[in-house]
């Protein structure tokens, strides 16, 4: 039978095949920032995300993994009712809309694992974050010294050749942006990535400064405040896309 018999259930050939793309991306230095809540459920279960999202939205996966399903579901009621407790502003808020709005995941994890199992990569990450809040870094530069520093870096080491010999320069929102992408439920979507650079200008994460309505994301460059907006992100995810190699 096809794959798109809903009835039918996988092979062993696709389940082999869709096993691959499980496993949860864990970096030896990730730590939790903030971030939206909805993040927590994969990471918990050390699932990819994307991979998730599969499962629970296709009949033939829902059923195969019906007690991933119903983990998943556990901790998303877990994590609604531990929001509200941590921020009773969320209250007024539909159940699902709760998991999208942002806040310290480090302080959700230890709660987590009182009540489930949680892969030891999460409550490194957690530890990581603990410990870097009793220790933080030293005070960032001021955004225009920042910003000088960054364009002397871009001159003295400029990025590599991409695959039309084009150097590819880094300027002061590359960090934002990376971050951001880090920090986006699908990191190849920059829908997913524009959500996250909103709500870091909103936090005023330098050198953002806030939302302009109907234009986008204000910031700080060398030449004054300029506009970054949806559409700039969208061409310059492809520009990078066409820059890598082949």
């Amino acid at each position: 039978m096809g794959t798109d018999d809903h009835s039918a259930a996988p092979t062993l050939e696709e389940i082999a095949r869709f096993e691959l793309m499980k496993p949860a991306r864990w970096e030896p230095a990730t730590y939790f920032v903030m971030g939206q809540l909805a993040q927590l459920i994969p990471l918990s279960l050390d699932v990819d995300w994307g991979w998730l999202q599969k499962v629970e939205h296709n009949p033939r996966w829902r059923r195969h993994y019906a007690d991933i399903v119903a983990e998943a579901e556990a901790r998303r009621h877990f994590l609604i009712e531990l929001a509200v407790q941590f921020n009773p502003r969320f209250a007024g808020l539909e159940p699902h809309e709760v998991l999208f709005e942002s806040d310290d995941l480090a302080r959700y994890v230890l709660p987590m694992q009182r009540r489930f199992k949680l892969p030891q990569p999460m409550i490194d990450a957690a530890n990581r974050s603990l410990v870097q809040a009793v220790n933080p870094p030293a005070a960032p530069l001021p955004v225009p010294l920042q910003n000088k520093l960054i364009r002397q870096q871009s001159i003295n080491h400029p990025s590599p050749v991409g695959e039309r010999g084009k150097q590819h320069y880094k300027d002061v929102l590359d960090a934002v942006i990376d971050e951001a992408t880090r920090r986006a439920l699908d990191p190849d979507d920059y829908n997913a990535i524009w959500a996250q650079l909103v709500q870091m200008a909103k936090e005023r994460i330098p050198p953002l400064l806030g939302i302009v309505d109907g234009e986008g994301i204000k910031y700080e460059a060398a030449e004054g405040i300029k506009i970054f907006s949806k559409k700039n992100l969208r061409d310059r995810r492809y520009r990078a896309q066409r820059r890598k190699p082949c």
